[in-house]
């Protein structure tokens, strides 16, 4: 997707630590679903839930947000 820097503008553009940011955020927010999860099933309450959804969403950004680095720093 072309921007007003124009096409390729980002093209080698990504930052290591930007990656990581989002890798370390996918991973938390996985590791963090699954205990919410746990904990809803173990008690039934409904704010595990949505502490769930609540990671499951920004879990989802970031693998998001990792695809769009991936496919805009090739060659």
């Amino acid at each position: 997707m072309d921007d007003f820097l124009g096409p390729g503008a980002h093209r080698g553009r990504v930052r290591p630590e930007e990656r990581r940011r989002y890798q370390f955020g996918l991973g938390f927010n996985l590791v963090a679903g699954i205990i919410w999860l746990v904990m809803y099933i173990a008690t039934g309450a409904w704010y595990f839930a949505v502490l769930l959804a609540v990671c499951a969403v920004i879990a989802g950004m970031a693998g998001w947000a990792l695809v769009a680095l991936r496919s805009g720093s090739g060659p």
